[in-house]
């Protein structure tokens, strides 16, 4: 035993079902009608001095070095009356809902309206044409994971023209680290900035990482390419395709 899962009244229905398993520093949990839970780290037998993920259906929810609390400490001696089952460390995660009740409402998307440019822009990474300094720009984007505000700012604004759709990155990131320089690299593990454009059937990706190095990708459902006519373009020719099952990002059973 290393752990200890804590659910409290607000979280907690009838029916509800809560499973935990670890390997090593990573933390998985299964869980059925609770929102939220505080997992109880012993330091006997996981090491807090190295960071700890905890994961729900592939999702990271959490992931660093948790901190030893007297509070902590207290707390669980106080429930458990047992000073070895007493935990200095704990972390409170909210759990992923699941399909379709985990869509974000359409009406609570961000939205952003992007202006029309007279003339062509230089792709030269400057943004310092005027269409560029009139644009609006896009709220500071928030953590991937916890949804929070993150360390160093980050912001795009868009911009099109009859033959291209532009989009623009202004980044305060004071240590910039890239090593891919060949194209189609993983740069996804650079620092790099990536746009999906998502469509009914199929999404493509670009990103782009500090050497001007370019990563695309397209993604098209199975059951859409013959009927979308995706096979009438070159590049998306199905011998070039790589299949690969898809179940959807945390879902457990996706509809499609």
């Amino acid at each position: 035993q290393f752990y200890w899962l804590g659910v409290d009244e607000l979280n907690q229905k009838r029916g509800s079902e809560i499973t935990a398993e670890a390997t090593g520093q990573s933390i998985s949990v299964s869980a059925k009608n609770i929102d939220k839970v505080t997992i109880y780290l012993d330091d006997r037998f996981i090491d807090l001095d190295q960071p700890v993920e905890i994961q729900c259906d592939g999702q990271v929810l959490h992931q660093g070095v948790v901190s030893r609390t007297i509070a902590s400490l207290a707390e669980t001696l106080d429930r458990r009356g047992d000073p070895f089952l007493s935990f200095p460390s704990s972390v409170t995660v909210a759990l992923p809902k699941p399909f379709p009740d985990s869509l974000v409402p359409a009406d609570q998307l961000p939205h952003y309206s992007a202006a029309k440019c007279a003339d062509p822009l230089v792709i030269d990474g400057m943004l310092d044409e005027d269409a560029w300094k009139s644009a609006s720009r896009t709220p500071p984007f928030v953590d991937l994971i916890s949804g929070k505000a993150t360390v160093h700012e980050t912001r795009a604004a868009i911009l099109w023209d009859d033959q291209y759709l532009y989009v623009g990155f202004w980044l305060d990131e004071p240590n910039v680290d890239a090593k891919y320089k060949n194209r189609d690299d993983p740069i996804y593990y650079d620092n790099d900035v990536e746009v999906f454009i998502a469509g009914k059937d199929a999404y493509y990706e670009v990103e782009l990482n500090a050497y001007g190095t370019i990563y695309e990708a397209s993604f098209i459902w199975e059951d859409a390419y013959e009927s979308g006519g995706f096979g009438d373009d070159p590049q998306l020719q199905k011998e070039r395709a790589r299949p690969k099952p898809f179940n959807g990002v945390g879902f457990k059973n996706h509809p499609r």
